[in-house]
Order: C-alpha cells, then structure tokens, then sequence
C-alpha cells in the first residue's frame, strides 16, 4: 500500500527544472534502501545513503534504537560528502522506529539545512507510525509530495516495485513542476 499527498504546495518558489535529484536515506533492515534505489533508478537521482558510526547489531541494537527512538534521541553519522545545495529536489528515505524518527535520521537533519529545497518523503513501515513520522518530518520543511509504504511482509520484489511505482509517480511530479 502507498499513501501519497495529492496537493502540491506553492511550487512557483523552486527551481525544478533541471531535475538535479538526490535520494538520500537511513536503512537498517534493507527494505527502505531497496524502495529508496529503485526510486533512484528511475528518476536517475544521485544517491546517499545515512550511516551510523555505532553499527547496530542483534537484539541489543534493536533495543537501543527503539529506546532512542521513543525519546527523539540522535544517534552520531557519518555525515555524507553531498552538497545539498546542488540539487533542485531532495527525496529523503526514513524508516518508522516504535512510531518515530529513527536516531540516525535525527542526527542526519540537526547537521543538514533544507533551506529553499523542494522535499519528497519517503516513509517505511512495517505496521503504523508513518503519519506520525511525517508529520515530526514535515515541520519547517518545503515538502511537496510524500510517500509512506509498508513494507511488512513484503517481498524484495514487492518493494522494488513499490520503489519504481513511487518513482514514476515523482518524474511526473517533476514534470508537471517544470515551470
């Protein structure tokens, strides 16, 4: 299932037309790095993925970062080498963590500034929670368009071409934007 926005909020302020894109994402059990690259591949993004310097393993992991998660908490990433300000859209990839932000996506946007980028969410989840994610996520930001995909007991291929379907739906998006 895919939730998508079908309002598209004062876009004459962005500069889309030469489509410079870049999918950027935080995946710790691989299903949004799967959404997130078929994306890419279709609307040819450049693509960067979120990582955390303290890797997460085993169940430990998993209770750390449901804790941090609970409580806003950022976790420390190695901050990718892109130049946000080269891109004319932003597609930012962020998984659901007990209903929340997840720590690294935290730590990622308190070092990032999205001033004056158009923004397409992608949030995954297993269950619920991504309203709820994109709502803390569209606060301050100019988000045009955002995609929420379960991804629960889905197939790689499944979420590929739940990947490819979303990335058709932003090309037209882009095109419909170019002003």
């Amino acid at each position: 299932m895919i939730s998508h926005n079908p309002l598209i909020v004062n876009t004459k302020s962005w500069n889309i037309s030469k489509k410079k894109i870049c999918v950027i994402y935080y995946s710790w059990t691989e299903r949004t790095a799967l959404v997130a690259e078929s994306i890419a591949e279709v609307v040819k993004a450049d693509l960067v993925r979120i990582k955390e310097i303290k890797i997460r393993k085993g169940v430990t992991g998993v209770l750390s970062g449901a804790f941090q998660a609970i409580f806003h908490r950022k976790s420390d990433v190695i901050h990718p080498s892109v130049d946000i300000s080269n891109y004319d859209l932003i597609i930012l990839g962020a998984p659901v963590w007990c209903g929340n932000i997840p720590p690294a996506i935290n730590g990622f946007l308190s070092k990032t500034k999205f001033s004056n980028k158009a923004i397409v969410l992608l949030i995954t989840m297993a269950l619920w929670g991504g309203k709820r994610v994109l709502k803390a996520l569209d606060r301050k930001r100019n988000v045009i368009e955002f995609f929420i995909v379960k991804t629960g007991r889905k197939s790689r291929k499944e979420l590929i071409d739940e990947g490819k379907k979303i990335g058709r739906r932003i090309s037209s998006l882009i095109t419909g934007l170019s002003l």
